[in-house]
């Protein structure tokens, strides 16, 4: 059996400002809430506040899509 000879572990994730940190946990605790939630009512509401904020953000202008 060869060595391993990567480095291991887990991918390193980008360094993000305060206020990128903090929409990014928010989002991913909104899909964590989704992921648990077993009512399909809940669940449909959840998407629907989702595409209610993500229609708001877009149309709020000024800005642009990056790599992320």
């Amino acid at each position: 059996m060869e060595e391993f000879k990567g480095k291991g572990g887990l991918t390193e994730l980008p360094v993000l400002e305060p206020s990128m940190r903090e929409a990014a946990e928010a989002l991913h605790r909104a899909l964590s809430t989704f992921r648990t939630t077993d009512c399909p009512q809940q669940r449909g509401a959840i998407l629907q506040l989702a595409e209610g904020v993500l229609q708001e953000m877009k149309e709020a202008g000024n800005w642009e899509a990056i790599p992320f």
